[in-house]
């Protein structure tokens, strides 16, 4: 499988970069959510009623990651919005300079 950014260069290569990352983030949080709800998380009701100590571990590591990709959905949405601007302010400026 080729990367969507193999052919790409400049700002396309890293519009395509920061738009893979926020759909693999955005993936990654809904599984998260999915695990969650089998798990459950530390310091919640299901953590307390008989469930083991492998469990409330999981539940931290989810959350753990949970803010991670939460941190990766962030960075990756606010450079493509930021990209996005970038290039649409470079097209406008080289329509100016060809009139």
């Amino acid at each position: 499988m080729k990367a969507p950014w193999s052919n790409q260069t400049g700002l396309a290569k890293w519009i395509a970069m920061s738009a893979t990352a926020l759909g693999i983030s955005l993936g990654l949080c809904g599984l998260n959510l999915a695990s969650f709800s089998l798990v459950g998380w530390s310091g919640s009701h299901a953590s307390h009623s008989g469930q083991s100590r492998i469990t409330d571990h999981a539940g931290a590591f989810l959350m753990d990651a949970a803010y991670a990709e939460a941190l990766a959905i962030i960075v990756s949405a606010v450079l493509l919005v930021l990209l996005i601007v970038i290039w649409v302010i470079r097209e406008v400026f080289m329509l100016v300079r060809k009139d």
